[in-house]
């Protein structure tokens, strides 16, 4: 049992764990949302932006989105959203406090399971401050790693305690299992990487609990001797983890049709098994490089071809240190458990199933690399087991190795600061970097550099000229810069290179519709949908099509399936009501403004359309609120100035009428309209009437109603016509 001192010293190196930690990684609240991911899991979804709803939840637990389901991350990224708004300093710190509490609990993890106090503390703090760990915690959609490592950590220690139970026939076993499955399920949720824990705890039944041994294991663990009951049986093992892999298929099935929908599964067309194997052996090496000397490291490094020689020269050395480890697990059976948790844990990750277009990526390296590190600690200190100073040569490599882990970091985390600056590292430091350059000059054209931009989409391009992304993301460049043709040209060049890119079916039937090539442009994000069912924008751009041609119905119904993918973008809402409104529909209209201003109330558009539809439907005391609210947001819009300035001249409730503050809106609105008018002008004419000043009236009525007559608006000339009468006769105009 321990004792108070040995909880203490454990509580003291958990908090200097976390405190290090912190103050490593404390820059990144520095650092700002980036154009890669940040945009699919934050800034430019709704669903998450707006904060935790229940509406928002339901999505999470009934949505594949950005190629995954993982409810868990898109909850925590919701509450972050709730509570901090989109500001990134805060998310990036609730990164920083989970990587912090993860280090205290693999160091509370090993303790417990090897009783090594020291060891167990190294290799926690290897996990905390190595520099291939920025990425998972430096990066706001990384949420993942560090919320499912979380609660994976928080599982073996449940699992750790039922075996605990378990030896001594507690009736606590059943609860602690029960807690380890949860766990493992809550991380599943966060990140389906995790599927492999189940085959981490039979390595650690091999060691260091020794449940499973062929042989007696040599340990220093001096609670082993506590130990009453010992099982051998592999068999009994696997058995009692039964609900785990069950838990590990349905995942894997899960995460299968979510990337698949999501496109992120490269075809064996593009990416050949060859290539994979190929990739997967070298990566593995990459890893161990790149943990040994971390430098060069960047967001993304680009596929490439991998010669034969050098595929088969890394399955050689694997294949060679795998045997090693095995001959030598009688000894040493921390080596054996440290690198098959290092080759295991990879497994979901290494390239075999190949999700996007990395050859390698830090992040994956977030848990593996645990396995690595008790390799190391554990073998090092065998290695100087009988050297007369090994303690004070322990501590102080240790000391030097974290303090470069540290210092190291520390310059890494300055390229997350802000797009520029990560891809610009990201190209520097690699070569024949598409992806990079893409995203590159996607940061170059948000900060106004253009040409420069231009030049980085051309080297995008050029290095992967059959890449149907890079051509489709250098024609939304394009159009940004009201270059449609040049713009249609890239998407069309896209479709060509991959005919199933819904894509780019839809940007270039939104850039159609610009070009009111409506035929066309209806054909184009009609394949849009059909390849992708679940495009929100795409049915969003061919509502737009439809309603720009009068076809309001048909509109509707596609802007309908928008919402009914993604319900929380005020836009379709917005647009739904527009094609609502215009097809005489103004009651089921202000339903769908409401739900537009609700969902973004600091849009102008989505005020000006709910006030302007509820002074329709005669409900001017709330009209005049949403009024004056799009009036405050977008000062010099005419629309709302004058949809006001008509409800405060003309309503029949003297208590809403302001003849002084009509006039005043009117004017404003009559000189942004630059005269030319009529309904507007009409508006500045009742104004004047309901202010007493009724020449003006009537000579404002004139002008409008002239304006009507030469636009052909036969209608509303002659109702002008019948408000100047009224004028002439010194009676102000009222609403019916």
């Amino acid at each position: 049992m321990d004792t108070g001192e040995g909880k203490t010293v454990r509580r003291l190196i958990c908090l200097t764990l976390m405190l290090v930690t912190m103050a490593t990684f404390c820059k990144v609240v520095q650092n700002d949302f980036i154009n890669f991911d940040d945009p699919a899991y934050v800034t430019e979804n709704p669903e998450v932006n707006h904060g935790l709803t229940l509406a928002g939840v339901t999505w999470a637990f009934t949505h594949y989105h950005a190629g995954n389901w993982h409810p868990l991350t898109w909850i925590s990224l919701m509450l972050d959203c709730q509570l901090f708004g989109l500001n990134a300093g805060p998310q990036h710190l609730v990164n920083v406090l989970f990587h912090a509490a993860n280090a205290a609990l693999l160091f509370l993890l090993w303790h417990r399971m090897t009783g090594a106090l020291r060891r167990s503390a190294v290799v926690a703090a290897l996990f905390a401050l190595h520099p291939l760990h920025v990425e998972s915690v430096a990066w706001i959609s990384e949420r993942k790693d560090v919320l499912s490592t979380f609660f994976g950590l928080l599982s073996l220690l449940a699992y750790h305690r039922l075996v605990s139970e378990s030896g001594v026939q507690s009736p606590k076993s059943k609860v602690w299992l029960a807690g380890a499955l949860i766990l493992f399920a809550l991380g599943l949720m966060a990140k389906p990487m995790l599927v492999t824990l189940p085959f981490v705890m039979l390595l650690l039944d091999f060691w260091p609990l020794q449940r499973i041994s062929c042989f007696k294991v040599a340990t220093s663990n001096p609670l082993e001797a506590q130990r009453p009951t010992r099982c051998s049986n592999l068999k009994t093992c696997l058995w009692e983890k039964w609900p785990f892999f069950a838990l590990t298929l349905v995942s894997c099935a899960i995460t299968y049709q979510a990337q698949r929908s999501g496109g992120a599964i490269e075809p064996l067309a593009h990416y050949s098994v060859e290539s994979r194997v190929s990739n997967a052996l070298v990566a593995y090496l990459h890893y161990i490089g790149k943990m040994i000397w971390p430098v060069k490291l960047a967001i993304m490094y680009p596929l490439s071809f991998i010669p034969a020689w050098q595929a088969a020269g890394a399955g050689v050395i694997l294949l060679v240190l795998s045997i090693l480890c095995v001959a030598a697990a009688r000894r040493r059976p921390y080596l054996l458990t440290g690198w098959f948790w290092y080759l295991g844990t990879l497994v979901p990750v290494i390239g075999l199933v190949q999700v996007g277009r990395q050859s390698f990526a830090d992040r994956y390296t977030y848990l593996p690399l645990v396995g690595l590190f008790v390799m190391v600690v554990w073998g090092a200190a065998d290695l100087i087991a009988r050297w007369k100073y090994r303690n004070g040569i322990a501590g102080v490599a240790a000391a030097v190795a974290l303090l470069l882990c540290a210092a190291d970091s520390a310059f890494q985390i300055q390229f997350w600061k802000t797009n520029l600056i990560l891809f610009d590292h990201a190209v520097s430091v690699t070569t024949g970097n598409a992806l990079a350059q893409n995203n590159l000059a996607a940061a170059l054209a948000a900060a106004g550099r253009t040409q420069e931009a231009f030049s980085h989409y051309a080297e995008a391009a050029r290095l992967n000229p059959d890449d149907a992304l890079m051509q489709n993301n250098f024609g939304v460049a394009l159009a940004r810069e009201g270059m449609t043709d040049e713009a249609i040209a890239r998407y069309r060049q896209a479709i060509q290179m991959d005919p199933n890119y819904a894509d780019a079916y839809n940007n270039l039937g939104a850039a159609l519709t610009g070009q009111e090539k409506f035929a066309e442009a209806v054909s184009n994000l009609s394949q849009a949908v059909a390849l992708n069912p679940d495009h929100a924008e795409a049915y969003n751009n061919l509502g737009r099509a439809l309603a720009l041609q009068g076809k309001q119905s048909e509109a509707a119904a596609q802007y309908r399936e928008a919402i009914h993918l993604v319900p929380r973008n005020d836009v379709f809402h917005l647009n739904l009501g527009l094609s609502l409104l215009k097809s005489g529909r103004p009651d089921e209209a202000v339903d769908e403004f409401a739900a537009a201003a609700l969902l973004n109330p600091r849009s102008p558009d989505a005020q000006y359309e709910l006030g302007y539809c509820l002074a329709m439907l005669r409900r001017p005391e709330i009209a005049v609120a949403h009024l004056r609210e799009a009036v405050r947001l977008r000062p010099d819009w005419a629309e709302p100035l004058n949809a006001l300035a008509w409800v405060l001249a003309t309503d029949s409730n003297a208590q809403i009428r302001d003849g002084a503050e009509a006039v005043r809106l009117a004017e404003k609105a009559v000189a942004l309209s630059q005269g030319r008018q009529p309904v507007v002008l009409n508006t500045l004419a009742a104004a004047f009437a309901e202010a007493g000043r009724f020449d003006d009236a009537t000579n404002a009525a004139a002008n409008a109603a002239e304006l009507a007559r030469q636009s052909g608006r036969i209608n509303l000339a002659a109702q002008i016509q019948s408000a100047l009468e009224l004028y002439q006769q010194h009676r102000a105009y009222r609403q019916p």
